[in-house]
């Protein structure tokens, strides 16, 4: 009998804690209906927010009640904010909305990126691209081998132009 009891007052909790939430939930396209898959979703002020699935479906869950906006965004797209969607008790709120094109698109994109210059991968990168033949040994390779100072890591390699009179 304290089990049962137990049990409908957890279950009363639960329901009594689900009490006051609702939901956003709808479809983001673009101007040609096709679906946005990737778009962000987010209600203004708070931390909810989601992204949409490959079918341009969203989902927002656990939305006190109260009067809100919805910020939608996508890349390449303009931005668009819904205002005044009020979320009532249990209440399920669908909210379709379509994109449009950005009227400037992107430019470009500028990727720069150095070589670490100390590694065996790097070095023989380097001495591919040399015009001419060359030869030397990587921070990588000289802790490897067993020599104690500098003149002994530098008799393993060969010196390009050395005469052997």
């Amino acid at each position: 009998m304290k089990n049962f009891i137990a049990v409908i007052a957890l279950l009363f909790s639960s329901i009594c804690s689900f009490a006051g939430i609702g939901k956003i939930e709808g479809k983001i396209t673009d101007e040609a209906n096709v679906p946005l898959m990737g778009a962000t979703v987010k209600i203004e002020g708070t931390a909810l927010g989601a992204r949409t699935d490959i079918d341009g479906n969203y989902s927002i869950k656990n939305i006190e009640l109260g009067k809100y906006n919805l910020e939608i965004s996508y890349v390449s797209f303009e931005k668009k904010i819904i205002t005044d969607i009020l979320i009532k008790d249990g209440n399920i709120v669908t909210v379709n909305a379509t994109l449009n094109k950005a009227p400037r698109g992107i430019k470009e994109v500028t990727v720069k990126a150095t070589l670490k210059k100390e590694n065996l991968s790097s070095l023989l990168v380097q001495q591919k691209n040399m015009a001419s033949i060359s030869d030397g040994i990587s921070a990588e390779s000289i802790r490897r081998t067993p020599d104690r100072n500098t003149s002994d890591v530098l008799k393993r390699t060969t010196l390009q132009g050395a005469s052997s009179t």
